[in-house]
């Protein structure tokens, strides 16, 4: 019995393809190209934006292609002056990227204070990435900046007898009316206050302090006190004086040189 048999345009095409000795023959479908551009995530005003609250540039994009973007890199300009330079071994289409830039890791943040800028960010200066739209990689903008940096000095702390911001005395003197640490004893003991219009942060660990010419380890150092300060605050940094060994031996009574 013979029954009807329709080829459409559709089993037509499948036909063709299978190779007309019905060996299947390869078909490559391409996914398209890349296609990096500068990208507003939601709450951003644009791809570069200065954060008040952490003191930090952040910049955004995105490969909006059909294939991965891989090695190529990504500049961050201020002024016509290389701010930032960040290296991506692969997006893939659909991902947005975000990188940022703090304040307290630029060299000299005091020279972007309460002025105008230009802000530049540049995907893939190098061209290494084959895109489908290579004219759209940049985003230029002029921003106003404005913020307030901290200040850090030595410090007199008002409620306790101090007659400089480091001194050498027992518990009393240090600590004030405060209980006597466990260990008790004598102390070497500084004082750093902000006197800034911005909160100084983790910047406890970046003290250096030196007898008589000689580093003393900071894991020596017990500080009292806000970490991050706002402006107005302080933090004394007490050291027992036991932990305090010089080269030639443990720091005797006398007359020391401490910077």
């Amino acid at each position: 019995m013979k029954l009807p048999f329709k080829v459409g345009i559709g089993m037509l095409f499948l036909f063709l393809i299978s190779g007309c000795a019905g060996r299947p023959t390869a078909v490559t479908v391409s996914p398209g190209l890349p296609e990096l551009t500068p990208h507003i995530p939601d709450g951003w005003s644009a791809p570069i934006i200065f954060d008040q609250e952490t003191l930090s540039f952040k910049i955004a994009w995105t490969n909006r292609g059909g294939s991965m973007a891989e090695d190529y890199s990504i500049l961050l300009l201020i002024d016509g002056a290389q701010l930032a330079e960040w290296y991506k071994p692969v997006t893939a289409p659909g991902r947005i990227k975000t990188q940022t830039v703090k304040l307290r890791d630029i060299p000299n943040p005091s020279a972007l204070m309460n002025s105008r800028h230009t802000f530049e960010l540049i995907l893939d200066p190098q061209n290494t990435v084959a895109e489908s739209n290579e004219d759209n990689n940049t985003f230029l903008t002029q921003q106003d900046i404005s913020f307030e940096l901290p200040d850090l000095e030595p410090h007199l702390p008002s409620k306790l007898l101090w007659d400089q911001p480091v001194v050498f005395g027992g518990a009393d003197l240090v600590f004030g009316t405060r209980p006597a640490p466990a260990d008790g004893g004598y102390f070497m003991a500084y004082s750093v206050t902000n006197s800034g219009g911005g909160e100084a942060q983790s910047w406890g660990g970046t003290t250096q302090l030196a007898v008589n010419g000689l580093s003393v380890r900071q894991s020596y150092m017990d500080q009292i006190g806000d970490p991050e300060p706002q402006p107005g605050a302080f933090v004394i940094s007490a050291i027992p004086i036991w932990k305090i060994a010089l080269m030639e031996g443990p720091l005797m009574p006398g007359t020391h040189q401490v910077d």
